[in-house]
């Protein structure tokens, strides 16, 4: 994730765990209506230019979805991981109202600093996740990069 990416999931963040559920339900449901026809509607003719395999049509809809539910959790995760690493009480004030879904102003108003002073912090926070999450990236690779040194059992790597 870059420094964009980490601030528009501030931004984003209220919506998500909502958004997770409603995938999640939407999954777990079984759509009856896309098994193939029977009997004399299976001969009739299909319509041109749409596929008329609706169970793939589903597993594909499925896939996507599953894909996108995939994206947005691992973008909750890295804001997730990171709240332990913000030691600064107001700067972890001001995260969670972000993650509240309140903007700048309504942040610098409930707080009572400037709006000037919440968009440094709000920089500041977007700077130090984007840091942590390099150091955990970084500190995941070397790991998986000894791991693979050992299991081909090489002296040198």
């Amino acid at each position: 994730m870059n420094r964009n990416d980490i601030e528009q999931a501030l931004r984003d963040y209220h919506w998500m765990p909502k958004e997770v559920d409603r995938i999640q339900s939407t999954l777990n449901e079984v759509d009856t209506s896309v098994t193939a026809a029977y009997g004399v509607e299976a001969s009739l003719p299909k319509p041109k230019g749409q596929t008329s395999d609706k169970v793939g049509n589903e597993v594909v809809r499925r896939d996507k979805q599953h894909r996108y539910l995939v994206k947005i959790k691992n973008k909750m995760r890295a804001v997730e991981q990171m709240i332990d690493h913000i030691e600064d009480d107001r700067d972890k004030a001001v995260l969670f109202c972000l993650l509240d879904g309140m903007s700048q102003t309504q942040i610098s108003l409930h707080l009572g600093l400037s709006e000037s002073r919440v968009s440094k912090i709000k920089n500041k926070l977007v700077e130090q996740i984007y840091e942590g999450l390099k150091e955990i990236t970084e500190s995941e690779e070397s790991a998986g990069s000894k791991e693979r040194c050992t299991r081909k059992k090489k002296v040198v790597c």
